[in-house]
């Protein structure tokens, strides 16, 4: 999913339970803090695509470059890009994650990090790229959700969490 629906769920969540403090950090954290190893690599892949848009962009006439269509075009060609690539996934993002972040819930005497790591993990689930539920310790199983990636449904679905919020904060 988006990670402007990741953080409104979590938002959405934290609300409804009234966390605060160390918790509403803590459910941040695992709601949508642990895919921030994507930032680093989807950064490589709009860099290197921005490098390939400008060299065309410099070959176009003076009056193309000034049309606003074309950010669009680059835009849409990056997601597409996007979502031919496989995601990276740590394994603490896959099922047997949960397991470690329950173990730490148990530790701590805490129920906000497995709850939204769960959380993280169903939203995920319905996304189309390959998921390894015995990850790290084999790849062999795999499975795929229903959703594909960058499409209208994930935008529709990350649009109404993202409005059910604005609304909820507006209104409350």
């Amino acid at each position: 999913m988006l990670v402007t629906t990741h953080i409104a769920a979590t938002e959405i969540l934290c609300r409804f339970l009234k966390l605060s403090g160390s918790d509403y950090l803590l459910a941040h954290l695992f709601g949508w803090g642990i895919d921030i190893d994507h930032i680093i690599t989807q950064f490589k892949f709009f860099i290197e695509d921005l490098k390939i848009s400008y060299k065309h962009w410099k070959r176009r006439h003076w009056l193309e470059k000034l049309l606003p269509h074309r950010l669009v075009i680059f835009l849409d060609r990056f997601n597409k890009k996007r979502s031919a690539i496989s995601e990276p996934r740590s394994w603490i993002q896959e099922p047997s994650g949960i397991i470690l972040i329950l173990a730490l819930s148990l530790i701590i005497n805490n129920y906000v990090p497995v709850l939204f790591l769960f959380i993280h993990f169903l939203m995920d689930l319905i996304m189309s790229g390959h998921k390894y539920p015995l990850a790290p310790f084999s790849r062999k199983l795999k499975f795929k959700g229903f959703i594909p990636m960058c499409s209208y449904a994930e935008y529709i679905i990350g649009g109404t969490i993202l409005a059910f919020l604005i609304i909820w904060r507006l209104v409350g």
